[in-house]
């Protein structure tokens, strides 16, 4: 009984942080992508991603929060953050000290370290190459952390994607020879737009390794880094106009401004920006 008390007024972040009502609708969408996004542009990093949100991933925390079950959910390439809290306080207050809680482990992290140690959550925040970002909060009756059961718990799951994480690799640069990856354009200081990946190898071996059918089973990681032209996994991004409105949007000077965004998203070809 006295353990759930404390649980109960301290925040808890995992990376895994209750309300009487949790409710995830498109308000809490853009809270939440704006805060991961005012957290990633602060760190004055370069070829830092602007996050999207992204309903898939929305789609697959939804199930995994309402089982109220404080564990990890592994997948392969998506990355996780997980948290949970019992204060009686906002939906949106608890989203703010949710992002605040995860940032606050920087304090733990050292560049360079071997891996994201006790600053996971920090680390996926900010991690460069993350480019999506999908989460479902609930409320729970009861929330199971191992033996533990917290009461009224309002527990939060988001999902990410390139997951984070990876050891040996810091989450971000912050020196590079461009403010962005080649395809991609510098807005309110975060990268938006799809980056074009260089469609080379790495390794003089790559053509020997892929006849020998590297690019699946167990060598299929590094071959996806280190092989992409001899596996044959270079996309490349057509110059195209994904709205039929694109031109007059264009005319009408919304390349930049309010609408930068977007357009850089979806009218590359009418705002010059691809050839």
């Amino acid at each position: 009984m006295k353990k759930d008390i404390i649980l109960s007024l301290v925040l808890v972040a995992v990376c895994v942080i209750s309300v009487i009502q949790a409710k995830w609708n498109q308000t809490a969408r853009d809270h939440i992508l704006q805060l991961h996004n005012d957290y990633r542009r602060n760190e004055g990093a370069c070829q830092m991603n602007e996050l999207v949100y992204d309903m898939d991933l929305e789609a697959q925390a939804k199930p995994w929060a309402l089982r109220c079950y404080y564990e990890q959910a592994i997948a392969e390439g998506r990355g996780q953050i997980l948290s949970y809290n019992a204060r009686h306080i906002t939906d949106a207050q608890h989203r703010i000290n949710h992002a605040k809680r995860w940032f606050d482990q920087k304090a733990l992290y050292t560049r360079g370290q071997a891996n994201c140690g006790k600053s996971c959550c920090y680390t996926q925040l900010v991690w460069d190459k993350t480019e999506k970002v999908g989460c479902y909060s609930y409320h729970c009756p009861e929330l199971h952390n191992g033996d533990t059961i917290v009461k009224n718990a309002w527990y939060q799951v988001c999902f990410y994607t390139p997951a984070g994480n990876l050891d040996g690799q810091e989450p971000y640069q912050l020196q590079c020879d461009t403010p962005c990856r080649d395809g991609q354009t510098l807005l309110n200081g975060l990268c938006v737009g799809q980056a074009i990946i260089p469609c080379v190898d790495l390794n003089e071996h790559c053509n020997s390794w892929q006849s020998l059918s590297y690019c699946k089973g167990k060598y299929k990681k590094y071959m996806k880094k280190n092989c992409r032209k001899a596996c044959k996994l270079c996309v490349v991004i057509p110059c195209v106009d994904l709205s039929r409105s694109c031109s007059d949007m264009q005319r009408f000077g919304y390349c930049k401004g309010m609408y930068e965004a977007y357009m850089k998203r979806n009218c590359r070809k009418a705002c010059k920006l691809c050839k």
